[in-house]
């Protein structure tokens, strides 16, 4: 006798809003239970391959309305139980695609870290389910990024130094970032570790409207897809 599906409640950590489907393994891997379809659609996932001197940047959504309010309500109110949404499109893509990876991040302000009660890269990171290399670098400055301008920006990265880099040394590398406005932090993050990796990439969850204009030819998408 074949036994039917049963359709399975959860809460979207969004908008609250609770939901009914037929969660499946392949749902779990997409991040459907963190993240209800409107939600996906209002965040507007658009993949952008940017070029920033040097480097390309993956970079998923755009830095718009809805994704700018889920980022102040992570970071500034404190909603930890938010951290698996944020790549919960990409999870399973990154996990295929960079599955003998470690990620690394840029570090937060100490200040900032103690008020929240927990470190907001990493969480954000640990969403995507790859290993994590923690404490690779310091920030020897409590400069806060939100308002400078492009020089500014320089000047609060080149406060990041590396603490590690025999934890590093050899191995493939997703740098991940939460917010891509000028790159002058991943810049940094480069000079510091491309000549000890093997291999790095670079990705941020969103990107400034600056770039949406530019590589007309990246992929988007309202709903999920693979883009790696």
């Amino acid at each position: 006798m074949c036994k039917q599906n049963k359709s399975s409640e959860y809460r979207c950590r969004v908008c609250f809003e609770k939901r009914h489907q037929n969660l499946s393994l392949i749902d779990y891997f997409l991040g459907n239970i963190y993240l209800c379809g409107d939600c996906q659609q209002r965040l507007n996932p658009q993949l952008k391959k940017i070029h920033i001197e040097q480097l390309e940047i993956n970079s998923l959504i755009p830095y718009e309305k809805d994704a700018r309010e889920l980022i102040l309500r992570y970071k500034e109110s404190f909603d930890q139980a938010l951290y698996p949404v944020f790549f919960a499109q990409y999870s399973m893509a990154l996990r295929i695609r960079y599955k003998n990876y470690f990620i690394i991040y840029p570090p937060s302000i100490e200040e900032a870290k103690i008020k929240r009660g927990f470190d907001a890269m990493f969480w954000m990171c640990k969403g995507i389910g790859l290993p994590i290399i923690e404490n690779v670098f310091v920030k020897k400055s409590d400069y806060r990024q939100v308002g400078l301008n492009k020089v500014e920006r320089q000047k609060s990265a080149n406060h990041i130094y590396l603490a590690d880099e025999n934890s590093i040394r050899g191995k493939n590398i997703i740098v991940v970032d939460d917010i891509l406005t000028t790159g002058s932090t991943l810049l940094r993050v480069h000079d510091l570790i491309h000549h000890l990796c093997h291999s790095v990439v670079y990705i941020t969850y969103a990107y400034n409207c600056r770039y949406q204009s530019v590589n007309k030819s990246s992929s988007g998408s309202k709903r999920f897809h693979l883009p790696f």
